[in-house]
C-alpha cells in the first residue's frame, strides 16, 4: 500500500503597511487552500495584533474565501476586504 503525502503550495504576497495586512494571491482558490490561507493569515494577525486585512483575489477564488470573511468579520472589530 502506497501513501502519499501532498503539500499544498500558495503563491501569495503579503504586505503590512499602515496598520492593514494586505495579502495578493497569485493563483485561483479552492476551498482547502482557502481554509490553508485562512491559517496562515490568523496568525500573523494574532502575532502582530494587525486587525486590518485587505486580500486581493482573481474572481474565481471570492467565493471560496466567503465563509473566512464571515468568521474574521465576527472576530474582529474591523472588516475584511476582498477585491
Amino acid at each position: 500500500m502506497l501513501f502519499y503525502i501532498i503539500k499544498m503550495v500558495i503563491i501569495m504576497n503579503i504586505v503590512y503597511k499602515r496598520k492593514t495586512l494586505y495579502v495578493y494571491l497569485k493563483e485561483d482558490i479552492d476551498e482547502a487552500l482557502a481554509s490553508k490561507i485562512e491559517d496562515r493569515v490568523n496568525d500573523i494577525m494574532g502575532l502582530y495584533s494587525i486587525e486590518n486585512l485587505v486580500i486581493n483575489v482573481s474572481a474565481n477564488g471570492v467565493e471560496n474565501l466567503k465563509g473566512f470573511e464571515t468568521r474574521f468579520n465576527t472576530s474582529h472589530k474591523n472588516k475584511m476586504v476582498i477585491k
